[in-house]
């Protein structure tokens, strides 16, 4: 159970299939995890009204601004929400419009543990205008070492006490989002940022991935965006063909005429 649970913060997997209890299928006597589709941007919510239902909705079931901040947050940073439990208010920069991701705070054997990220690598990542305002409130006169994000109680705000606290099954199945699960707003940042033009190495970076072949699963285009690049390769082609020989067409393939 720990060890899936380490590979989903690494983004090695979308989901833990050992916690995956809407998504189970049952064969006989026993119950066997149906497998995740392969891309995470199945995981993504589909467009920001639906986030900002989502965000009134935890803090109205949940009775307290926390939730919604907490949703807000991993929707739009991208961070796993270990990393948002471990920020401080010094780890915002507002002037910059940057929050440097240090630390990760998440339930381990005999309680909480607080540690470097994953390969103990301080990152940046763009604070956009939507969450400024959420910042703005919850640095305004805190002490730096001061944790950013608690829950009503000051407690730490584990993806447990999210879903407990919110009743998240049955608040994301009245949403219509059935088995949408707290790590899918993760995949919702990386999927905008994606379908927003963010290049390959940069979307690692702010996703904190090591293998780039795990971000690249975010990048796959839709149908306008493949027609973008055909338009704009034809522009090319159109403005630096006379500086290219013409090509002709043989059996074994196109040749310089």
């Amino acid at each position: 159970m720990l060890v899936l649970d380490e590979a989903v913060r690494d983004g090695l997997l979308v989901r833990n299939p050992a916690k995956d209890r809407a998504r189970r299928r049952v064969v006989g006597r026993s119950a066997l995890p149906i497998l995740a589709p392969e891309s995470p941007r199945d995981f993504a919510l589909p467009d920001v009204s639906t986030l900002s239902r989502l965000v009134e909705e935890a803090v109205h079931r949940g009775g307290h601004q926390a939730w919604g901040d907490c949703v807000m947050i991993l929707a739009t940073t991208a961070l796993r929400i270990g990393e948002v439990a471990g920020l401080q208010v010094g780890d915002i920069d507002l002037a910059q419009g940057l929050l440097t991701v240090r630390r990760q705070t998440y339930p381990g054997r005999g309680g909480l543990v607080t540690k470097e990220t994953k390969g103990r690598r301080r990152r940046p990542v763009p604070i956009i205008e939507p969450l400024r305002a959420t910042l703005e409130r919850l640095t305004a006169g805190r002490a730096r070492d001061t944790r950013l994000l608690v829950g009503p109680r000051g407690g730490v705000i584990t993806t447990a006490t999210l879903r407990d606290a919110t009743g998240w099954d049955e608040l994301v199945d009245d949403l219509g989002l059935a088995g949408l699960v707290r790590h899918g707003l993760r995949h919702t940042a990386l999927t905008w940022m994606a379908d927003a033009g963010v290049e390959l190495h940069l979307l690692q970076r702010v996703a904190g991935h090591q293998d780039p072949a795990v971000t690249s699963r975010y990048l796959h285009p839709d149908h306008p965006a493949v027609l973008d690049v055909g338009v704009a390769y034809s522009r090319w082609w159109a403005q630096s063909g006379p500086n290219y020989p013409a090509l002709r067409l043989v059996e074994d393939g196109p040749v310089a005429g």
